[in-house]
């Protein structure tokens, strides 16, 4: 299964790169003939991965009193009260750890199984509970993955405040409330569950704003590229990533 996923993945971003760069080449042809000046920004993070699974989410604002309410009013009673009641069952079968200080491979490990298992209890879920740890076995090798790779290759250092005021001040996560519960009902317990449930959705993003001016530099490329550009670069690293992990994984990929 691990081992499909990783061609399906791999076919995905091949295609995704192609498709990026005939579009660029289609919107520098259409410039060329505008006497307007092409808009040159960073790049939108919600558009580089696959938003709403783990690795790339959103969060809870600063103030969670607020984000409570905000959640609250999205969903009638019973539908916030059974959520709630869904993200404590799930947290209390969980092996996630309060102690975890730092983001391992272990930690992404555990809190990919509890997001799974919350997302299971939901009544239209089609997860199955046999595919939970397979899937976060993945989840978890793919992220320490991206961490490793920029670490090594563009001298990434990850601070986890750091990490955390990116994602609250982006404010991925404005109006998924089905998230946001788990991530109050976490923060209440302890802050570094708070903070490693974030990891599993949005250390990506983190780490691709962090590095990509470097990616870009390394690449020849100027930096304050366009959007174009930076989905190019984007795609390249993600590419790099997969070889790298294929080279090193070669057990998780093989046929069950």
């Amino acid at each position: 299964m691990q081992k499909n996923k990783v061609i399906i993945l791999i076919a995905g971003s091949v295609i995704l790169l192609i498709l990026s760069t005939i579009m660029f080449i289609l919107e520098r042809d259409n410039q060329a003939g505008n006497t307007t000046e092409p808009e040159v920004g960073v790049t939108n993070e919600n558009q580089l991965g696959e938003e709403a699974e783990p690795g790339d989410e959103t969060v809870t604002p600063q103030n969670e009193g607020d984000q409570s309410n905000e959640a609250a009013g999205d969903l009638n009673g019973e539908e916030e009260e059974d959520l709630r009641e869904n993200a404590q069952e799930a947290i209390s079968k969980s092996s996630v750890n309060e102690n975890e200080t730092d983001m391992s491979e272990q930690t992404l490990f555990n809190h990919s199984v509890l997001y799974r298992t919350y997302q299971m209890f939901d009544e239209d879920s089609l997860i199955d509970e046999e595919d939970i740890e397979q899937d976060a076995e993945w989840i978890s090798v793919e992220l320490m993955g991206w961490h490793d790779h920029a670490s090594r290759e563009y001298g990434f250092e990850y601070s986890d405040d750091d990490f955390v005021n990116y994602v609250e001040q982006e404010n991925f996560l404005e109006e998924d409330t089905h998230t946001i519960i788990l991530l109050e009902e976490l923060a209440e317990t302890n802050r570094n569950l708070y903070k490693r449930q974030l990891e599993i959705h949005f250390i990506k993003q983190f780490i691709w704003e962090s590095i990509k001016e470097d990616v870009a530099s390394e690449a020849g490329e100027e930096t304050d590229l366009s959007d174009e550009n930076y989905q190019q670069l984007f795609y390249s690293f993600e590419q790099e990533v997969i070889e790298e992990l294929i080279e090193n994984n070669p057990s998780l990929f093989e046929e069950n």
